[in-house]
């Protein structure tokens, strides 16, 4: 469900004295990890004209350029895109360019969709193997004790424009609790773009180590490395909410997005 092109612009707020100013930037990220960074923009509306020129500019590999040992977009002489981290030679920024130009020129998928994952399958095979984070003081329920058995984790994207209401995020979950065994606790996440593409990556190697090992057995340590990674990345993810403001009570408003516990987030900080 991971696609380069969902890009959302971010608004970092500043403080100018007692002003706060909004700095936009975006980012795109490949599937191997290769992050491209935007500069910093004072306009939403200059961010979303460059990111236009991103789409088009990025599919065509003569206008990427290898120098100061970073992978860089430009617009004629303007460098729109830059590479978060170094490659070291011209050989791997090729293979870099390479991967960009093909996700950015192909179609993303539908969205809509969820991963499934048993928490069982997540258990250790032998004493090499990290444990998944389990409560063992001043936990209310017994059940912390065992945080494998009758547990699943189901992971969502947060932008589907249906998917980032509220009241449809509360029908969603409630129809999954309902067609859920009665014995089986869920856990629900609904992922950033980039947190999206950290679980398909390590969850994919994960099937892949996983069918092997239970095909013979010849992949412990390569099958451990999967397993600690994906149980890392299940541990930080976190659901995506809709900004809020902060009212007095008088101004308080169900039509003027309020804050909302459990259902809206203060800020911009990434997640």
């Amino acid at each position: 469900m991971y696609c380069i092109k969902n890009v959302e612009i971010r608004c970092e707020e500043t403080g100018v004295g007692e002003e706060i100013h909004c700095i936009h930037t975006f980012s795109l990220t490949s599937r191997s990890g290769v992050k491209m960074i935007s500069k910093p923009y004072e306009d939403k509306s200059e961010a979303e004209s460059v990111l236009e020129d991103v789409m088009a500019l990025g599919i065509s590999p003569e206008n990427y350029h290898y120098t100061t040992k970073k992978v860089k977009l430009k617009k004629g002489n303007s460098i729109i895109l830059t590479s978060e981290n170094t490659i070291p030679n011209e050989e791997e920024a090729n293979l870099v360019i390479e991967e960009l130009v093909a996700e950015l020129a192909g179609e993303c998928e539908d969205p809509e969709g969820f991963h499934l994952i048993e928490h069982i399958l997540l258990r250790p095979k032998s004493k090499n193997f990290k444990l998944m984070e389990v409560c063992l003081h001043d936990c209310d329920c017994p059940c912390e004790e065992d945080i494998y058995s009758f547990r699943a984790s189901i992971i969502l994207p947060h932008w589907p424009n249906h998917f980032d209401n509220m009241a449809y995020r509360s029908y969603f979950e409630k129809k999954l609790v309902e067609e859920a065994p009665a014995h089986l606790q869920l856990k629900v996440c609904w992922v950033s773009n980039e947190k999206l593409r950290e679980f398909e990556t390590s969850y994919k190697r994960w099937i892949e180590e996983h069918a092997r090992f239970k095909k013979d057995g010849q992949n412990p340590t390569t099958y451990q490395e999967a397993n600690d990674r994906l149980l890392e990345i299940l541990a930080k993810l976190n659901s995506v909410y809709p900004k809020a403001t902060l009212h007095d009570c008088e101004e308080s408003d169900a039509d003027k997005n309020p804050v909302m516990l459990g259902k809206t987030i203060l800020g911009t900080q990434n997640l």
